[in-house]
């Protein structure tokens, strides 16, 4: 009958300790979960954070690359007009010097006069 009761005891002591280490590895599993849930709250966010910062980067790449082009439309335009400018220069040059010319030519007879 001894031997019975210490078997039984004995048994329940290692169901009662099988019982303990399941309740801490379900404590230890409980605790593994919610910081699996901090950690993907966490990262949800950040995900989150990262597609607004991507969509506000596009957006600022588009204004500046539509910024760009009338800079670049603006030079163009200031090309085009130092060229017409340059053009113009050179005809006022050429348009002195033959007025000069003419004027000289003009200085070489003499004034009729009216009597």
């Amino acid at each position: 009958k001894h031997e019975g009761e210490t078997q039984w005891s004995s048994s329940a002591r290692d169901q009662e300790k099988k019982f303990l280490d399941l309740q801490t590895e379900e404590e230890d599993l409980k605790l593994r979960i919610r910081d699996l849930e901090t950690r993907l709250e966490a990262s949800s966010s950040k995900e989150a954070e990262s597609r607004t910062e991507a969509e506000n980067s596009k957006a600022d790449l588009f204004q500046t690359k539509a910024k760009l082009e009338k800079l670049k439309e603006r030079e163009f335009k200031w090309e085009k007009s130092e060229e017409e400018m340059e053009k113009i220069k050179k005809q006022m040059a050429l348009q002195s010097e033959l007025i000069r010319s003419y004027k000289e030519k003009l200085d070489l007879y003499p004034a009729k006069t009216s009597n």
